[in-house]
C-alpha cells in the first residue's frame, strides 16, 4: 500500500473512532502508521468510551507515536489491553508509555511490547521501579519468552 492510501486509511480511522460505538476491538497488524499516521487517531481515542483491546503489532512505531500512546493512556478510561509488539520504539517512547501507566491509568491491564525497543539494564531498572505504581496492569510482556519456554518453568522455579 502507498504511502498516500496510508494516510487517507489512517485519517479515515482517526475519524471512526470519535464516532463509532460498537468497535470494541481493532487490530491493525503490519501496517504502517509511521511518521505520525497513529497521532490523529489517538488525538480521537483519548475519548473514545468503547474501545477495549488495540494491537498496532509490527506497525512500525516510533518514539512520537509511543508518546500519543502515553497521551491516550493518561485520559482513556477503558482501553484494557494494548499491543505494540516488533515496533522501533526507542526506550524514550517505552518509558513514555510506562510513565503514563503508572501516573495516572488504572484501567489498562495488558500490555505488549516485545521487540519493541532494546530492553537495556537501565530501561528494566526503571521499569521495575515504575511497576509498583502501575495500579491497574495485570500482565506485562516486555519481551518474548525464550524459544521452549513454558509457564511450567515459572512453577518449577518457585518451588
Amino acid at each position: 500500500i502507498d504511502a498516500t492510501v496510508l494516510n487517507i486509511v489512517a485519517s479515515s480511522m482517526a475519524r471512526m473512532f470519535s464516532n463509532n460505538t460498537n468497535l470494541t476491538t481493532l487490530a491493525l497488524k503490519e501496517m504502517d502508521l509511521s511518521g505520525g499516521r497513529l497521532i490523529p487517531m489517538c488525538e480521537s481515542l483519548g475519548a473514545n468510551t468503547h474501545l477495549h483491546e488495540l494491537e498496532l503489532n509490527g506497525c512500525k512505531l516510533g518514539d512520537a507515536d509511543a508518546r500519543a500512546l502515553a497521551s491516550v493512556l493518561r485520559v482513556n478510561t477503558t482501553l484494557t489491553s494494548l499491543s505494540i509488539n516488533g515496533s522501533p520504539i526507542g526506550k524514550d517512547g517505552v518509558m513514555d508509555i510506562l510513565q503514563a501507566l503508572a501516573e495516572s491509568n488504572k484501567t489498562l491491564r495488558n500490555l505488549e511490547m516485545f521487540e519493541s525497543c532494546d530492553m537495556d539494564e537501565e530501561t528494566a531498572f526503571a521499569m521495575g521501579k515504575l511497576l509498583p505504581r502501575m495500579k491497574g496492569l495485570q500482565t506485562l510482556v516486555p519481551y518474548e519468552a525464550p524459544e521452549g519456554y513454558t509457564d511450567d518453568d515459572d512453577d518449577d522455579r518457585n518451588r
